[in-house]
Parts: C-alpha cells; structure tokens; sequence
C-alpha cells in the first residue's frame, strides 16, 4: 500500500513536471519494495532526468534566441549557434531558420550599405540583390534599385542635357561672337555714312543756300532786264522823236532851199531890172548881189543842215534797229533769265527735298546708330548669358562625368 501511494505521488509530479508546472520532481524517499514499482519508478526517473536535460538544452537555446532577438531588436543583426547543433527540437529549428535569417538580412544590409557607400563615393551603378526575399523586403529592395535606376536616369539626363545645353551654349556664344563683329561693322560703317552724310548735308545745305543765291540774282537780273527793256523802249521813242524832228528838220531845209532858191531867182530878176534901169537901179543891183550872196549861203546852209538831217535820220535809224534788237536780246535774255530762274527755283525746291530727305535719312542713321548700340550691348549680355550658361553646362558635364552612373539603358 505504501509503494502504490508513493508512486502515485511520485506519478502527479512526474505529470506536473511533464506539464511545466514545477521544475523539478522529487524523488523517492525509499525506494519501492515492489519490483514491478521499482522498474517504473526507474523508467520515469530516467524519463524525467532525460526531459530535464532536454530542457536545459532548450532554456540554453531560448536564452541564445532571445539573445539574438534582443540584438535584433536594438538593430544589430547578430547569428547565434545553437548550443546544441544536434538537437531536433521546435526551438534548435526555429534557430536554425533565425539563423538563416540573419544571414540573408545582414547580406541584404551590407548590399544597402554598399551601395549607399558607392553612392556616397558618386557611384550609381550598384544593385541590391532580392536573393530569397518575398513580400515586404523585397518590395523594399525593388523600390531601392528603382530609385537607383532613377537616380541613373537623372544623370544621364544631366549629362546628356549638360552636353546638348554646352553645345548649344558654344554655338550661341559662336553666333553671338559672328553678330558682335557684325555690329561692329555695322556701327563702322553707320559712323562712316553718318561722317559722309553729314559732309553731304552741309554741300547740299551749301547748295541750298547758293540756290536761294542765285534765284535772288535771276530776280534782280529779271528785273534789270525789264528796266533794260524799259530803257530800250524809252530810247526807241527818243530815237523815233530824233527821227521825227530829223525829218521836219529835212522838210524844213527843203523849204529853206526853195525859199533859197526862189530868192535867187528873184534877186537875178531884180539884178537884170536894175541893169535895165541904170543908174536909177544900181543900188537895187548891189542889193539884189547880196541877197542872191545870201541865198547861196543859205542854199549852202541848207545843204549842210539837210546833210546834217539825213545823217542824223541814219543815225537814227541805225539807233532804232540797235534798239530793236536790243529790245529782242533783252527779251530773249528776259527768258533765259525766266527760264534760269525756273530751273534755279526748280533745283532749289530740289535741293529743299533733298535736304529733307537726308534730314530723314539722318534721323534714320541715328535711330539705326542708336538701336544698332542697343543690340550691341544686348549682344553682349547675350554672349554673357552664353558664357555664363557654357560654363554652367561644362559644370553640369563635369559634376555628370565625376558620378559613376549606368550610362545607356
């Protein structure tokens, strides 16, 4: 009865040990006197003593698991060989596959760390592989490697766009360069034309005033031919009044020579009667001699004063003919004068169109001067731009080429 209640005890504890509700089973304080007792008290001690060290071994290895959890948990990535390497249990597996765990985590995080050295380092190219990762991490991995590929794609965008903006940049500087000499030749040659132009404007200012000059002149020598003309005609009048008088003059001696004439004739008829009368008409004779004496010079007189007459009509004459065609000179002179007058009024209403014409032209040089300087200096800061952009691009080109990075796709 006491063997039965003892194994009985020792059978509860042996459950409650199973159970882990106490750690320990206390043995026996006799052993049992039945045989067949003694053989099961034997197996479940050996059984108990087996289970025991089983879990001891498994306390071991929670305690490494729990180290290494701990680890994990403050970060670091720490592989804990089991105790046991031999051990079947639920917890040496469980090791072994947090084991593996941590391997491929920390291979996956030295891969990270690689690449954001390389990254640190300008180096784009490397990748983090996903290895035997699924879900989470490898979601993780992918979107690391795309943002890589990304950056990748940056760069090659900066280094191609780098290289098209410096070409760019190097030819607007070129043409900007080829437009800066060209203004420049420009601006030579508008300062020359100006130089000329102004040259021009003072000789066709020059002209202009010579023009009013010599319209001025035609005008007064217009009107010295109209007094001319006047004078002409005034002499034509005295002239023909010379003429006139001339011809009463010859009239005149033409009755003087008849009177003479017919004087003569009667002082030789009183001449013949005083002979016939003798003495009685001597003295009548004498006079009759004088009176014809008289009548000769007369006669004589009369010649040279018709002789005078006509010379003088002939003068006359020649002084009307000369008048007329003086007349006719001042008048072809009064038209050439008229027509040089329209021609000088011509030239000058021409050379006042002309002078206005260069007046706008002028201004136009000098707005052309002035917006010629305007895109001078543009062309400047825009060759500024170009050099400051160039040098931006070959930066660009130069921080690109200092990154290594997956240049074609």
């Amino acid at each position: 009865m006491k063997d039965f209640e003892m194994m009985k005890r020792y059978i509860v504890d042996y459950n409650r040990y199973m159970c882990q509700e106490i750690n320990e089973v206390p043995d026996l304080e006799d052993m049992p006197t039945n045989p067949q007792y003694r053989e099961i008290y034997t197996l479940l001690s050996e059984g108990v003593l087996a289970c025991k060290q089983k879990r001891n071994t498994e306390n071991i290895l929670f305690g490494q698991l729990g180290l290494g959890l701990f680890a994990l948990r403050q970060g670091d990535f720490v592989s804990i060989e089991p105790f046991d390497l031999t051990s079947t249990s639920m917890v040496a597996e469980t090791m072994r596959y947090f084991n593996h765990f941590i391997r491929a985590m920390s291979k996956t995080v030295e891969e990270i760390q690689h690449l954001s050295e390389s990254v640190k380092k300008g180096d784009f190219t490397v990748v983090v592989q996903s290895g035997m990762w699924q879900g989470n991490i490898k979601q993780m991995i992918t979107e690391i490697n795309a943002l890589s590929a990304e950056i990748n794609a940056m760069l090659r965008d900066s280094y191609t766009n780098g290289l098209n903006l410096a070409e760019s940049a190097n030819k607007l500087k070129s043409s900007t360069e080829l437009i800066s000499s060209v203004t420049a030749e420009q601006v030579a040659s508008l300062e020359e034309s100006a130089a000329s132009l102004e040259t021009l404007t003072g000789r066709v200012r020059n002209n202009t005033e010579y023009m009013h000059t010599m319209v001025s002149i035609a005008s007064e020598a217009k009107a010295s031919a109209e007094q001319s003309k006047v004078f002409a005609n005034d002499t034509i009048l005295a002239v023909n009044d010379i003429s006139n008088t001339a011809k009463d003059i010859s009239n005149t001696v033409k009755i003087i020579e008849n009177i003479a004439s017919q004087t003569n004739i009667l002082s030789l008829n009183a001449a013949i009667e005083a002979t016939r009368a003798g003495a009685a008409g001597r003295g009548f004779a004498v006079v009759a001699t004088e009176v014809r004496k008289l009548a000769s010079r007369s006669a004589e007189a009369a010649n040279l004063i018709k002789d005078f007459a006509e010379r003088a009509n002939k003068k006359s004459n020649d002084g009307l003919e000369i008048s007329k065609q003086m007349i006719q000179g001042l008048e072809t002179l009064n038209i050439k004068i008229n027509e040089t007058a329209e021609i000088v009024e011509s030239v000058l209403n021409a050379s006042n169109e002309q002078m206005n014409e260069i007046t706008e032209i002028n201004h136009a040089i000098a707005e052309l001067d002035k917006s010629t300087q305007e895109n001078s200096i543009s062309i400047e800061q825009t060759n500024c731009v170009a050099e400051d952009v160039a040098t931006l691009a070959n930066q660009l080109v130069k921080d690109a080429n200092s990154k290594k990075f997956i240049r074609k796709l």
